[in-house]
């Protein structure tokens, strides 16, 4: 009777086991390595007086960024080092830029500050007030689609130096050529009062995202 019992309790403990559930696998953890680069942007431009580059990112829901940049001439690498703050105005209010800048070698930094709406309607109208330590500005722009991924925008800027107390115009036309899936590239051609209204200065510029 005890053989009997015993071999009943080793099929029963057998039994039991074999109908246990597999344990569940361990989850997969995924590592998306493209987080820290999702919303950064590279801009930058290259003309006859010297080259810039920043590099943006977007920091909330609505637009807004921190954006640090860099610029330099043909006779000197590195001018000015800046970095800034974009706030997207939402509805009827408008983008507020905050801005620092040091110069390499000079004591202190500058700070400025500069204020954009654009009205979409029709054709687009941007326009924009800003303020320095060597002057303030102001400013409008008027653009449209002439192509698929082509607009022609055309600016007037009046900038007025604190030194000078002189307002000295700008005209400027630009091309912007939509690249990629949501990059540009812009040409640029400017002249201001000073020279005249005849000399030009030529700028290409790129704003790409990662």
């Amino acid at each position: 009777f005890g053989g009997f019992l015993a071999t009943g309790l080793l099929k029963a403990v057998l039994s039991a086991r074999d109908n246990q559930p597999e344990p569940a696998p361990a989850p997969t953890r995924v590592v998306n390595t493209g987080a820290p680069l999702r919303g950064v942007r590279l801009s930058g431009s290259i003309g006859g007086s010297g080259w810039t580059g920043a590099v943006t990112k977007s920091v909330g829901p609505k637009g807004s960024s921190l954006r640090l940049g860099f610029a330099g001439s043909a006779s000197k690498a590195l001018t000015e080092v800046s970095a800034g703050l974009v706030y997207k105005g939402v509805g009827k209010y408008p983008d507020v830029e905050l801005a620092t800048k040091v110069v390499p070698g000079a004591p202190g930094a500058a700070h400025s500050a500069k204020v954009t709406k654009a009205l979409p309607h029709g054709v687009r109208s941007t326009w924009s007030a800003s303020l320095s330590p060597s002057g303030a500005s102001l400013g409008a722009a008027l653009s449209r689609a002439v192509l698929k991924a082509t607009d022609l925008a055309l600016r007037l800027e009046l900038p007025l130096s604190y030194a000078t107390k002189r307002v000295d115009p700008a005209l400027a036309a630009e091309v912007t050529h939509k690249v990629g899936k949501d990059g540009k590239v812009v040409g640029t051609v400017q002249t201001r009062a000073s020279a005249g209204f005849r000399g030009t200065k030529l700028d290409t510029k790129y704003d790409i995202g990662l």
